[in-house]
């Protein structure tokens, strides 16, 4: 989630990133099938679906480094915040079919130049924590 105001949370952290457009492009980056695979990766499962996220795991977090991208690119992927703003995503469960999420994932590969995301999003939806179901 990204606020243009100062916000107060308890069960989850904010983060503060010095540019605009950092900014967006790290909350497309999370809101990807990427972020949500590397934040899958830290979970700690609690009890049933529940999930909990710590602070020093997300700390840790291995993210896209904005600082290596090129001006192209990071306007890209801050213009792809903006043109996804106002979508609407589907819950998790239905990620492989949420046709904002397959926007956001079209969206970063066409602007990383990376390979298509559908199978990812597929596995991701198959995942018993997202999807809620036995393997």
């Amino acid at each position: 989630m990204r606020a243009s105001t100062d916000v107060l949370g308890s069960m989850w952290w904010p983060v503060r990133v010095e540019y605009p457009k950092f900014e967006k492009a790290l909350t497309v980056w999370l809101d990807s099938s990427f972020g949500l695979l590397t934040l899958m990766a830290v979970r700690n499962t609690t009890q049933g679906s529940w999930v909990q996220l710590k602070k020093a795991d997300l700390a840790e977090l291995p993210v896209l480094d904005l600082r290596r991208l090129s001006l192209a690119q990071l306007e890209g992927l801050s213009d792809l915040f903006d043109q996804l703003a106002g979508a609407e995503f589907e819950r998790l469960p239905s990620i492989a079919n949420c046709p904002a999420r397959r926007s956001l994932d079209d969206g970063i590969s066409r602007i990383l130049g990376l390979p298509n995301l559908t199978k990812l999003r597929d596995l991701l939806a198959s995942e018993p924590v997202v999807s809620n179901r036995r393997l």
